[in-house]
Order: structure tokens, then C-alpha cells, then sequence
């Protein structure tokens, strides 16, 4: 007898839903993408400060975006929409929203998005790394009973598929776990009602791993401290009531920092000050890109990205005692 338990890694970026392929664009990738489009470039020489902001998809493997202006010309009353499109996470296909059709694009923006749909088939977990988190899902979902072995690892359809066995006393068989590993960032579900699987030996293998294959960036609060480094940045701060500086919104390496006036009601105006480059600390005006970087926030920007590389290269480490201890 043979006791049969499917188990699946599935992708989430964001608030976008991924189903559980390998090979498949991120979110980063598809606002890149977005970030060649004739309409976001022309936004962006207006000096418009041009934001892309995610939802969900309208079908799995999209990634649904709009494209807006932060920084209106004075005086301007209107929308600042620049544009709704689809992603397709697997080819890199930009369509309309909501009606889903295919947007004519410039044969430079197919060639760009082809590059990354060939760079994102190489984004898998090492094999090391895939039968340790097979090996940890396997032993949480066993109960009492420890796995004896994981029996095939290979790669279908864009898919990461494991075999576990599992040994029984009555009758003598063996039991088989299958389930299937999707990356980037990812969380154990059962196949078969979506219920997630947590263990704290899990959950931080997870964790490590995640950081392991991350970039060196900054944080939306790295990149706040790091602006606040410029003082033309910190006057537009100072009022008479506790500022709140954001860092909710930007492209795909640009975070832009603004500040809301506290003393104002709710829904409060937003004033966009600066452009934090979050894979190199940069520091720009987000209308017209002029350098804003000073000696203060180079420095601050180095160290945080220091840290961020230290961060990185221990949790490799330690992915890699969790997965030889196991």
C-alpha cells in the first residue's frame, strides 16, 4: 500500500500571485519591462516622477501595474495616470488593463524583455538547497514518522518535483510525499487545500534563503536614513508638526522618499524629495535626476549596503550548516 501526499512551493512577490513554476519573471523584472515603455520614458523626461505600483493579477502568472506621475507641474488639476498594463510573468508580454490585450511595442522593448525571461530561467535553488527544504516539508508533514530518503529530484514543466519516501511498519510499504518548488520567494502549502506548512526549522531555512538569493539593497527605511544624509532633503522635513517621511513608492531600483505635513487632514498631500538608488545608495531629485549625494550619505549608504552583503553571505552560511546538519 502506498500513501500518496502532495505538497507544493508556490511563488508570492508583493500582493502578486505566482503559481508554482520555476522560470518565471518577478515582479522587479516586469517594471522593468514597464520602465521601457514609450509612455513611462516620456513621463520621465517630463519630470513627472513616473511610480509603478502592483496589484493583483488579473490570472496567475501576470503581475497587473499602473504607472503614475508623483510630481505634477504647479498649478496642474488632473490625472496623473500614465498608464494600466499586464505582465506576463512567463513570456514577458505587456497587455492592456483590463482588457488584456497585446500592447504593440518597440522591437527594442521585446528584445529587452526576451533577456529577462532567459535570465530568470536560471533563477532555481541550488539542488542542495531544494532536497534541504524537501527534506524539512517532508519531516513536518510526516508526524512522528522520519523520512527514510527524498527519491527523485527533476525538473518538469518549469516545475521542481520530490519524491520522499517515508517508511511503514503496518503494512510494509512506503509512503511518498510529492511536491513541487517554485523561485523566487516562496512558502510550503499543501497541493491540495493551499494550507501552509510552518515548522520553526523551516521557517527560518526559508527566511535564510530568501536573504541568501536576494540583492544587496536598502530597505524603504535605509533608504529614508540615507536621504535624510542631505540637508536640502531635511528642510522640506522640518515643520511645525512631527513629519512623516514615506518610502512606499518608486520603480524598479528607485525607492522615492516624501514627506505628508502631519498638521494637514486626512487625505493628506504628498511631496515627493528625493530618489534613493536602493542597490547603490545613489541619491537623486526625482524630477530632473540631478546628483544630490553628499559625503554624509555616501558614507551611510556603503555601510547599510556593508551590512546588507554581511547579512547575505551569513545567511549562505548558514543555509548551508542547516542543509549539511540534516
Amino acid at each position: 500500500m502506498l500513501k500518496l501526499i502532495e505538497v507544493a512551493v508556490v511563488a508570492c512577490v508583493a500582493v502578486v500571485s505566482c503559481p508554482a513554476q520555476n522560470g518565471l519573471l518577478t515582479l522587479a523584472d516586469a517594471k522593468q519591462i514597464i520602465e521601457q515603455l514609450p509612455a513611462f520614458r516620456d513621463s520621465y523626461m517630463r519630470g513627472e516622477c513616473p511610480g509603478i505600483d502592483a496589484a493583483e493579477g488579473e490570472r496567475a502568472g501576470t503581475f497587473s501595474l499602473q504607472v503614475r506621475g508623483s510630481c505634477p507641474r504647479e498649478g496642474f488639476i488632473g490625472s496623473m495616470l500614465v498608464g494600466n498594463f499586464i505582465v506576463d510573468a512567463r513570456t514577458g508580454d505587456v497587455m492592456t488593463w483590463p482588457n488584456g490585450e497585446r500592447l504593440p511595442v518597440p522591437d527594442g522593448v521585446k528584445q529587452f524583455a526576451t533577456k529577462l525571461v532567459a535570465q530568470a530561467q536560471t533563477r532555481v535553488l541550488s539542488r542542495q538547497e531544494a532536497q534541504c527544504v524537501a527534506w524539512l516539508t517532508a519531516r513536518e508533514t510526516g508526524g512522528s514518522t522520519a523520512p527514510a530518503d527524498v527519491e527523485r529530484l527533476d525538473l518538469t514543466d518549469g516545475e521542481l518535483r520530490f519524491s520522499v519516501r517515508y517508511p511503514l511498519v503496518q503494512p510494509s510499504a512506503n509512503a511518498v510525499i510529492y511536491f513541487l518548488m517554485d523561485w523566487p520567494p516562496f512558502a510550503v502549502v499543501t497541493s491540495s487545500d493551499r494550507r501552509p506548512i510552518h515548522s520553526v526549522e523551516l521557517d527560518g531555512l526559508l527566511s535564510q534563503i530568501r536573504t541568501a538569493h536576494g540583492e544587496v539593497a536598502l530597505s524603504p527605511l535605509e533608504s529614508v536614513e540615507v536621504a535624510l544624509r542631505v540637508p536640502r532633503i531635511v528642510e522640506p522635513v522640518s515643520s511645525k508638526c512631527p513629519p512623516l517621511v514615506f518610502a512606499d513608492s518608486g520603480t524598479s531600483r528607485l525607492r522615492f522618499v516624501g514627506v505628508e505635513d502631519a498638521c494637514e487632514h486626512l487625505p493628506r498631500s504628498r511631496r515627493l524629495i528625493a530618489a534613493v538608488d536602493v542597490l547603490t545608495g545613489a541619491v537623486t531629485d526625482p524630477r530632473d535626476q540631478r546628483v544630490l549625494d553628499t559625503p554624509e550619505s555616501i558614507e551611510l549608504a556603503r555601510e547599510l549596503l556593508s551590512r546588507a552583503g554581511e547579512r547575505r553571505a551569513a545567511a549562505k552560511e548558514e543555509t548551508e550548516r542547516v542543509c549539511r546538519a540534516r
